[in-house]
């Protein structure tokens, strides 16, 4: 029988959108420039992101010193749709980006991204 950890617990019930104020606040604290798209309600009461161009971008594009992270934030069981693993996969083949499916087991790599400290 494996015993569950308080971490596996918590990264269970960890929201999308809590991961991301998490990774936010940190990159912020960091120094890094931030770009995040949200939804607004159109006048129909329809919630989107409008945009020209193919949809799926990551969550979070995060810029510093010369490095550029482009991170798609999922709950632990939460999966990326199409469209954003085909761009997680372009990023991925551009040179020096850093394009990742992040889930909050991940943060111990997140912190390493950010601030330089071993994952």
């Amino acid at each position: 029988m494996n015993a569950t950890t308080p971490r596996q617990l918590l990264n269970r019930a960890m929201t999308e959108a809590q991961l991301q104020r998490q990774v936010l606040e940190l990159a912020r604290l960091a120094g890094w420039r931030i770009h995040h798209s949200r939804p607004g309600m159109d006048r129909s009461g329809r919630w989107s992101t409008p945009l020209a161009g193919d949809p799926g971008l990551p969550d979070l594009l995060l810029v510093k010193d010369g490095r550029l992270l482009a991170l798609e934030l999922k709950a632990e069981r939460g999966r990326p749709t199409d469209d954003q693993a085909a761009w997680l996969s372009a990023l991925s083949a551009v040179p020096g980006v850093v394009a990742l499916l992040i889930r909050p087991r991940d943060w111990p790599r997140v912190e390493a991204l950010l601030v330089g400290r071993p994952a």
